[in-house]
């Protein structure tokens, strides 16, 4: 797909007519046939149409050529598959993941994370899209003083857990925006989804699923068990929890149930950073 992308994406550069487009592309298609599919897309602003029968790209075109937005359209079914749904059931509110447009779209009863993480494919495109959606957003830390917060904090503690953190983008961010922040950095999510992870080595992934309790949390324990209590090692549990971007995807029941793991997981130190 990504060839498919930048072979396009050249060819665009320039006007073409629909003759050069057929030559270029080498797609096989009925050359009058084509030319009513492209002028469709003019008609509606993916391309532009400066001439008769003759095209250049637009900023949408160059969009469609990013391999990472491309990944997206693969959930086009779903949105597509939408207004029938609503209709079905009378614009209600479905119960549950496994009862929604996707399930509908693609035929499937799985709840759509496991359907996507049993497709290998369809795990590298939905991984490729979030990964570019949310690359360019702002993350909490662009908002607390996160310097001043953690400025004394333990090497040996976690600083920031990502829960439900894809490939890791935004623990790169804040390790490249913080490099002295003293702390780990740990990204947390679902096995299938942290394998494509592709980070420093001084950033810890682990696989996780939120609705179970959350593994990352304060320890305390003695060297010696003959000291007494009063000596106890505490290791402090991590400063930030950090969910972004977790909870729309599912129903009310089931967020308290994921923040719920978190708070049971919170230390006094522990801060529930959001964004």
């Amino acid at each position: 797909m990504e060839d498919e992308a930048e072979e396009i994406y050249i060819c665009a550069k320039n006007r073409l007519s629909v003759e050069e487009i057929f030559s270029v592309e080498k797609t096989g298609a009925d050359p009058v046939v084509l030319g009513r599919l492209i002028r469709h897309q003019a008609l509606i602003g993916i391309i532009k149409e400066t001439n008769k029968n003759e095209f250049l790209v637009s900023k949408t075109t160059k969009n469609l050529s990013v391999p990472e937005m491309q990944a997206g359209l693969y959930s086009c079914p779903t949105f597509q598959g939408l207004p029938g749904f609503l209709a079905e059931w009378k614009y209600k509110s479905p119960k549950g993941l496994a009862n929604t447009s996707f399930n509908t779209a693609w035929k499937t009863e799985k709840p759509i994370w496991q359907w996507i993480h049993e497709s290998p494919k369809y795990t590298t495109y939905f991984n490729r899209f979030m990964y570019s959606q949310r690359s360019n957003t702002k993350n909490c830390f662009s908002l607390l003083p996160i310097t001043e917060e953690c400025k004394d904090w333990p090497s040996t503690s976690s600083v920031f857990v990502d829960i439900g953190g894809g490939t890791g983008q935004k623990c790169a961010t804040t390790k490249e925006t913080f490099p002295n922040l003293k702390g780990k950095i740990i990204l947390q999510d679902l096995p299938a989804v942290t394998a494509e992870a592709k980070l420093s080595q001084d950033i810890d992934v682990i696989p996780y699923d939120f609705f179970t309790p959350q593994p990352i949390k304060e320890s305390v324990y003695s060297i010696d068990p003959l000291l007494p209590r009063d000596y106890v090692h505490r290791n402090p549990g991590p400063k930030n929890y950090y969910p972004r971007a977790s909870m729309h995807d599912h129903s009310d029941d089931e967020c308290l149930k994921i923040l719920q793991n978190i708070v049971d997981a919170m230390a006094k130190d522990s801060t529930p950073a959001s964004g």
